[in-house]
């Protein structure tokens, strides 16, 4: 498992830094080039954090940093898509690079992130304990009738 999120957060890192329309946007765009620079420092760390792992003497901290680093990467592709559908880019900003790569974040980079979770799960459950589970729930509450549903964990 580390090895998948080591070569996953590698490649990813590779694919945002690679983008075309990201870097040329980026040399026009501040918030942009913010976002830009956020994801590839937080992709560094998740693969430098999955290097460091050894689950014979297991660091919680490790798990609480790659949760904290995997957050931040899936926060600031929400805020930079978000951000490129604006008017506010689109009228800085040619619609054509704007589209093209609001697309590629859509399509490409969120699902990416998605899935790396699914290599995170199992080794948060290595290296922390969950202390405490919390579920919630309703039925019939939300629009269109349908339930509604929370689950809070704290590890320690």
């Amino acid at each position: 498992m580390l090895i998948i999120l080591n070569v996953s957060a590698d490649k990813l890192k590779d694919m945002v830094a690679a983008n075309r329309e990201l870097e040329n946007l980026a040399l026009k765009d501040n918030l942009i080039n913010a976002c830009r620079d956020e994801m590839i420092d937080d992709l560094v760390e998740i693969k430098d954090i999955a290097s460091r792992i050894n689950f014979n003497q297991p660091d919680p901290q490790d798990g609480f940093d790659i949760i904290s680093y995997m957050q931040s990467v899936l926060s600031t592709a929400y805020l930079l898509d978000s951000y490129l559908v604006s008017s506010a880019a689109a009228s800085n900003i040619q619609s054509n690079m704007v589209a093209t790569l609001s697309t590629w974040v859509k399509n490409t980079l969120i699902p990416w992130v998605q899935n790396m979770w699914k290599t995170v799960w199992p080794i948060l459950s290595k290296l922390t304990t969950p202390q405490e589970w919390k579920v919630r729930g309703s039925i019939g509450n939300t629009s269109f009738g349908l339930g509604n549903a929370d689950i809070e964990i704290k590890f320690g």
